[in-house]
């Protein structure tokens, strides 16, 4: 799971409180396998909302990806049928930054 980016700061900050309460030196090595950020764990942090990208113009009723791979996988839906499914749900929607969605909504209040 990817965490926000306050988040990662907050452990780092709490490892390096640990060290100097225990008066060692250590090296600190931080990496990420994310491929994307698509499982980001929350959008609380404004440092990453030009990176998160979500669904504008959903239809009444659509679960959200999370739910909906959920779903698949509990009907026994693996690998390539997963992948089917995510397709399948990002076609059906209009993928936004919060800027993005911003600047839509006020142009529809204007402009209509």
């Amino acid at each position: 799971m990817l965490v926000p980016t306050s988040e990662h700061i907050n452990r780092l900050n709490a490892t390096r409180l640990a060290w100097d309460v225990l008066g060692s030196s250590n090296l600190v090595i931080a990496r990420t396998d994310s491929e994307s950020g698509k499982l980001i764990s929350s959008n609380i942090d404004s440092r990453d909302h030009e990176f998160i990208r979500g669904a504008y113009n959903l239809k009444p009723g659509t679960k959200s990806l999370a739910e909906t791979l959920a779903d698949a996988e509990a009907a026994g839906a693996t690998g390539p049928a997963l992948d089917k499914v995510e397709k399948q749900w990002m076609d059906g929607c209009e993928l936004l930054t919060f800027d993005e969605g911003e600047s839509s909504a006020h142009a529809l209040r204007c402009c209509h």
